[in-house]
């Protein structure tokens, strides 16, 4: 069996051909897809209790596996303003 390798990761050769043809992305791949920002907006903000600050999301976004840990780089350029708008302050 091939096996290639992409920044550390093992991938059978096979995989990444069939991947070829129906890529989307990572998330889709290994089947973690994430939010776009509205939904992780609102999904953050139905967490209970309320995040209020950036160090709590950071110690419970995992509530949510679709919740990314560091929606200020995941949504640059797609909607990010900062914390307060985010978490609903």
């Amino acid at each position: 069996m091939k096996y290639f390798a992409l920044k550390g990761w093992k991938i059978k050769y096979e995989s990444f051909l069939y991947s070829i043809s129906g890529w989307v992305d990572w998330y889709d791949y290994l089947g973690t897809n994430k939010y776009t920002f509205k939904e992780a907006k609102e999904a953050v903000r139905k967490l209970e209790p309320k995040i209020k600050k950036r160090k709590e999301y950071d110690e419970r976004y995992k509530e949510d596996p679709r919740l990314p840990s560091s929606p200020y780089e995941t949504y640059k350029g797609k909607g990010w303003v900062d914390w307060p708008d985010y978490l609903g302050k």
